[in-house]
């Protein structure tokens, strides 16, 4: 490690992946303009070179990462220095290897934030190639849309390796600002445009929220560094206003995570977004952000008296589940019942974040895969059956699609049944994991209710699998009429459709992984 306000060699190495995808992000737009410059606007990168190069740039950054995987220690490495935060001497703790961990560095690379940091990797490239055969339909390709998800990409990493609070809400931005632009893509569409400006004006409120909060904690405190705010709380009783300022960042945190009250815009920009786009937002930003509130928790606020978030957030994920699978019983569109299901499911994760600990954090880890696979495969297989016109699928409309499109309703109904959270599929085992882990907690109250409405979710993911395979179409009613797969959908769903139920069988991989994950927290 460099001195500091200096970024060494070691400090690139370890943000390589940002780099990469920043370079990623400049290359698209780079191509684009030499090549309309050099055909005098004829023709410049095109959707088919704007994929391969996303693909290519990403899949270099996830092998860039698992390399990264192996040269981290447990306590992680230092990115940035110092000077970046103004905190006084750093502690440097030697490792094993050789190595030193600089407990008060902006950004850390241990095995909890490459978990994000590949899964960015692998949500980007799986968007990316459902975007193909989606922009060839609806023709709504620009030649911004790949820079700007390459960009929100970049934010999902440094989410995953944020121990600073001004690093947190720069990151959340750099998340957020590219996706305001892409829920309006189809201008032509009025839902677009309201799923933007509604996007946009929410997440502005959340983060003022964060920013103000970040500031009072910066105001009592004099730090904005994880660490050093935890060990503020050590030394003297919090003030009201550093309690404030506490509350004000999980309130910022709770609009990203779309925890309810703070759901509302969820609904309306799920089905308004186009549908690639949309499974990018229910698990990217979801697990984005859960990553970045669990570290706060757990590392800045594992010193405050748990009544003061605890008790919150319990009340918070109550309500999300409640919330999301009451209005989720009556959902005749898809795209709406997973945005409910999504708040539901939120709801459930944050019964691991009342935990907040190490063996909860492997849990939540183990969940979000889960929830993420089953998310990303639902949202393909909508994209693939919603006709161009409406973008979205309608319960009436999907009577006897198992007769239509066999391979498809198979795949969709292994997905909503991780969903529900049957055994057998890697939804159960998240589930499973979490509500051990707060029963032993003794939040007994919570689990029996997260039990009690993952039953009443069953109900609305079984309305859809019953209207594909029992339920007879009403003659004059409209039908899907699902065009030949293309490999850029069968691909990525097979993917979803196969890992969800090998994790749902051979679960012990998935947990080891998420487990050694959780050790650096």
């Amino acid at each position: 490690m460099t001195g500091a306000g200096s970024l060494g060699v070691q400090d690139l190495q370890v943000l390589g992946p940002v780099i990469i995808l920043s370079a990623l992000a400049l290359i698209l737009v780079l191509a684009d303009v030499v090549l309309r410059v050099c055909t005098r606007g004829r023709w410049g990168l095109g959707l088919t070179g704007s994929v391969v190069l996303t693909l290519v740039g990403s899949g270099v950054a996830f092998a860039y990462s698992l390399w990264l995987w192996n040269r981290v220690n447990l306590a992680g490495l230092p990115v940035v220095g110092q000077a970046f935060i103004a905190q006084g001497p750093p502690s440097q703790i030697p490792q094993d290897s050789g190595k030193l961990t600089w407990s008060g560095a902006a950004l850390v690379a241990d095995h909890f934030a490459l978990f994000i940091v590949v899964g960015a990797c692998l949500v980007l490239a799986y968007v990316a190639l459902l975007l193909l055969p989606y922009l060839e339909r609806s023709r709504l390709y620009r030649s911004e849309i790949f820079p700007l998800l390459t960009i929100s990409a970049i934010g999902m990493m440094l989410l995953g390796m944020s121990r600073d609070l001004l690093v947190t809400f720069i990151a959340i931005e750099i998340l957020s600002l590219p996706l305001y632009v892409l829920c309006g893509l189809d201008e032509a569409r009025p839902g677009s445009r309201e799923a933007a400006l509604k996007y946009f004006l929410l997440g502005a409120f959340a983060s003022g929220f964060f920013i103000y909060g970040a500031a009072l904690i910066y105001g009592m405190s004099g730090h904005l560094n994880y660490a050093a705010i935890a060990d503020y709380m050590t030394k003297a009783p919090e003030p009201p206003i550093f309690i404030v300022g506490l509350a004000l960042v999980g309130v910022g945190l709770c609009f990203k995570l779309a925890l309810a009250p703070f759901h509302a815009w969820v609904p309306d920009v799920y089905q308004g977004a186009p549908t690639p786009l949309t499974g990018y937002m229910a698990v990217g930003v979801k697990v984005a952000t859960f990553a970045a509130a669990l570290r706060f928790f757990v590392e800045a606020a594992t010193y405050a008296d748990v009544y003061y978030w605890r008790a919150a957030l319990a009340v918070f994920a109550a309500l999300s589940m409640l919330v999301g699978n009451l209005f989720a019983l009556h959902q005749m569109s898809a795209k709406r019942l997973l945005a409910y299901s999504a708040i539901a499911h939120t709801g459930y994760i944050a019964v691991g974040l009342c935990v907040a600990g190490p063996q909860a954090a492997a849990s939540i880890l183990v969940y979000l895969a889960a929830y993420g696979l089953a998310a990303m495969g639902a949202f393909a297989l909508i994209s693939y059956l919603a006709p161009p016109e409406q973008d979205d699928v309608y319960l009436d409309e999907m009577y006897e699609l198992s007769r239509r499109a066999p391979g498809t309703a198979i795949a969709l109904v292994v997905l909503l049944l991780s969903l529900a959270g049957f055994p057998l599929t890697a939804g159960f085992i998240g589930k499973l994991l979490i509500f051990a882990d707060a029963w032993r907690a003794g939040l007994y109250t919570l689990v029996i209710l997260a039990v009690l409405n993952s039953v009443v979710g069953v109900y609305y993911y079984l309305r859809f699998v019953m209207a594909m395979y029992m339920q007879p179409r009403v003659p004059g009613a409209a039908e899907l009429k699902p065009p030949r797969m293309p490999g850029a959908y069968a691909i990525p769903a097979l993917v979803t459709v196969v890992l969800t139920l090998l994790f749902g069988v051979l679960p012990g991989v998935l947990i080891d992984w998420a487990r050694s994950c959780s050790i650096g927290l």
